[in-house]
């Protein structure tokens, strides 16, 4: 069967379990655990984004099948990134901010990366995936030396003119505020609406029995008191992990990234906010966890565009 899974991805390109298993007429389970086999073989390849809840499985050869099957999936930061390498072609890891690293990251299928030593020292660089790392280096090797380095761009051009200390902010933070005090919250008047939020068509399309804008009795209490209306709920990791869309008392649509863990880290962080800015929304992290060094530096590059609410 093992051939015939292979024989079925040369004919119709990259290709999920469920498609092949339908194909071959048989158990999807016993049909995973072939092309497990396949990849621990080296005989097939998969990608790092995934279609549904399964990666693209695929032959050497394939990787811009893959790439055109999984264009749809991309969300506008998403796509920019892409289409930035596609352009410039390579980027130093230090010259990107934790967000766009971690975007990045999550697109291997587009964009991999190279470690280069520059005048004794090891660089990361992420390139365009049509990119050989043989070009980069003879394109390295014919630049003329730099007497003065370029300032590295700073998180704060991003986000601001300057960073903002961003402390952990406790249910007090909600007493007696008036109206300008949420002004930061407003959407930029420049930005172009785009479709809806994921987490809001993902509540759309799973029906719950149960009241489907709950999900643990700390968050449920926190909202309530104060008085915070719960517009969508998205379950990222059962009893762990949530996001949230709730509306403030002046009508005001947040993004709230719940965590039910020890300690949030950098990595916690950079999700948030780039979940956030996907739907265009102002960002809280919610939790009871301590904050780690390298999360607390980049929450205050970040400023008032991201507020952590500790309960």
């Amino acid at each position: 069967m093992k051939e015939r899974i292979i024989e079925l991805i040369r004919e119709l390109g990259p290709i999920v379990p469920n498609e092949i298993s339908g194909k071959l007429e048989a158990n999807s389970f016993l049909v995973s655990a072939l092309m497990s086999e396949l990849v621990r073989e080296k005989r097939l390849l998969y990608s790092h984004k995934k279609l549904s809840n399964s990666p693209l499985y695929y032959v050497q050869g394939q990787e811009d099948l893959v790439r055109r099957r999984l264009n749809p999936l991309l969300k506008i930061p998403e796509k920019k990134i892409v289409e930035f390498f596609e352009k410039n072609k390579l980027a130093l890891k230090d010259n990107l901010s934790p967000q766009q690293r971690y975007m990045v990251d999550e697109l291997k299928d587009y964009i991999t990366s190279i470690t280069l030593n520059i005048d004794g020292e090891e660089k990361k660089f992420y390139k365009n995936h049509n990119v050989s790392d043989e070009s980069i280096r003879d394109s390295l090797k014919n630049m003329k030396p730099v007497k003065e380095e370029s300032p590295k761009p700073q998180p704060s051009s991003l986000f601001g003119n300057s960073p903002q200390t961003n402390k952990p902010m406790t249910h007090s933070f909600f007493e007696n505020k008036k109206e300008d005090d949420f002004k930061f919250f407003e959407k930029p008047k420049q930005e172009v609406v785009v479709e809806k939020p994921i987490q809001q068509v993902k509540l759309q399309e799973v029906q719950i029995e149960e009241n489907s804008l709950y999900f643990d009795r700390v968050s449920s209490n926190f909202f309530d008191k104060n008085n915070l209306n719960i517009v969508s709920v998205d379950v990222v990791k059962k009893g762990k992990e949530a996001n949230f869309v709730i509306k403030s008392g002046f009508n005001q649509e947040v993004f709230v990234k719940y965590f039910v863990k020890n300690s949030i880290n950098e990595t916690d962080v950079s999700k948030a906010f780039t979940e956030s800015h996907v739907n265009k929304l102002p960002c809280w992290i919610l939790t009871k966890a301590k904050v780690n060094k390298k999360a607390q530096k980049l929450l205050d590059n970040l400023g008032k565009t991201i507020n952590l609410i500790s309960i």
